[in-house]
């Protein structure tokens, strides 16, 4: 536990936001695919 607070401490806050951002903005991309095969897979 104690090498992940070292991490997170010498992380900038900015960047560590920016970096869940992207990764959020990624997880919900992939689910958006995964929707739209699903709803493609469902039409044919």
């Amino acid at each position: 536990m104690k090498s992940t607070e070292n991490f997170l401490a010498d992380m900038d806050e900015k960047s560590h936001m920016d970096y869940r951002d992207i990764l959020y903005s990624e997880i919900i991309n992939l689910h958006d695919e995964y929707k739209t095969v699903g709803t493609d897979l469902l039409i044919q």
